[in-house]
């Protein structure tokens, strides 16, 4: 049950710094590319959306949030359980 709960703590926390990850992109790439865009009077290069899904630090970034999630649900719980 230990690693169970770890493993759904790890879930848990990859999932907000996915969510985390696309507000950011959000508000500080694609919501300032908008505004130029607009302001602009001649033809600009946008963003394309689909180059985040490519992201390979997206990864890396859930792979070492889940690793981290895991494993401090796993100190907590061994912690709990010897005392």
């Amino acid at each position: 049950m230990t690693y169970f709960k770890s493993v759904l703590v790890g879930l848990l926390a990859t999932v907000i710094a996915i969510i985390l990850w696309f507000v950011g992109v959000v508000f500080f790439v694609v919501k300032p590319a908008l505004n130029e865009a607009a302001a602009a009077s001649h033809g600009v290069v946008g963003w394309d959306v689909s180059s985040a899904a490519e992201a390979y630090h997206l990864l890396a970034i859930c792979l070492l949030t889940f690793m981290a999630g895991f494993i401090w649900e796993l100190r907590r719980a061994r912690r709990r359980q010897s005392t």
